[in-house]
């Protein structure tokens, strides 16, 4: 879904999205639920608590913790390691 970012105020030179772990801008609260649900009446059926335990319990029952690498990411390090 396409937005704008003057719609939700958002101040776009505070978005770095060469960040992988941390793209998001300095007022990320204009993105949060509630705002959501004014501005276009989304409702989620789950909160963010909620949200992270159904994550952990499917990444616990998958078995395998074991770190992995991804070859996106590490191109992606690559060039921020040589920007």
């Amino acid at each position: 879904m396409p937005y704008n970012p003057d719609d939700f105020a958002l101040d776009v030179a505070n978005f770095d999205l060469r960040n992988v772990a941390f793209p998001f801008p300095e007022n990320n609260g204009y993105l949060g639920s509630e705002k959501i649900k004014e501005t276009i009446g989304f409702v989620s059926k789950h909160n963010l608590e909620s949200m992270l335990e159904i994550y952990f319990k499917w990444w616990l029952e998958k078995g395998d913790l074991e770190p992995k690498e991804y070859p996106l990411e590490r191109r992606i390090l690559e060039k921020l390691i040589h920007s």
